[in-house]
Formats: structure tokens, C-alpha cells, sequence
């Protein structure tokens, strides 16, 4: 499978072992960083929690909300972001079935995908 096809959620929920480390300088982006990209894996209450707390601090969020479903507040976690995303300016889409995207006000996501 493409890296492609992983990257869009084409394929099983991905582990933090999925990740490959690219080697750089050792701490030279963390520690220059402001912000982050934190990928997130939503399961309920506790996980969105960690969700708000990072947008809170400007980051953005890629969660995975494949765990979820209607039983574990599917609907009510989404509507909560949504409304943490109006009022303070951030942004958030929801990717497929499987991915939210979050992020923090100053910084809009595209609706349009990007062609070669």
C-alpha cells in the first residue's frame, strides 16, 4: 500500500510503531517549535480532552476517530469540537469516516485538494 493510501486513512488504524522517524538534527525542530501537529487517536471523553488541551495551545490535531461510535458519544464529542472551533476561530473537517482535523485559529484548511 502506498504511503499515500496510509497518510489518507485508506488502510487499518495505524500504530505508533507506523511512524519512521526521519533522521535530523537531534531536538532542533522540537525545540525551535512553537506549535505542533499531534496525531491523536479519539476513543472517547478522556482522549478529547487531550484534543481540546492541545488546540487550546495552538496545535493541530489529525485524530483518528475510528473507535468511536454512537455508543461512546460518536456525535456529541464532534459537535463539542465543532463548537470549541467556531467560537475561538480554529477550523475543523472531517476526513472520511475515519479522520477529524483540527486547528487552531490563524490557520484554515482547504477544502480543495491539491493536483499534480
Amino acid at each position: 500500500m502506498s504511503i499515500m493510501n496510509q497518510i489518507l486513512g485508506k488502510s487499518q488504524p495505524h500504530s505508533p510503531d507506523d511512524y519512521v522517524e526521519i533522521d535530523m538534527e537531534e531536538g532542533v525542530a522540537a525545540a525551535a517549535a512553537d506549535h505542533h501537529l499531534h496525531i491523536a487517536e479519539l476513543d472517547g471523553q478522556v482522549a478529547a480532552m487531550e484534543v481540546k488541551d492541545a488546540f487550546m495551545d495552538g496545535d493541530i490535531i489529525i485524530a483518528d476517530i475510528t473507535r468511536l461510535n454512537a455508543k461512546s458519544g460518536l456525535g456529541h464529542i464532534i459537535d463539542d469540537l465543532e463548537r470549541l472551533a467556531s467560537e475561538t476561530g480554529g477550523d475543523i473537517v472531517q476526513k472520511g469516516d475515519h479522520q477529524l482535523i483540527l486547528t487552531p485559529p490563524g490557520i484554515s484548511i482547504s477544502r480543495e485538494k491539491l493536483t499534480a
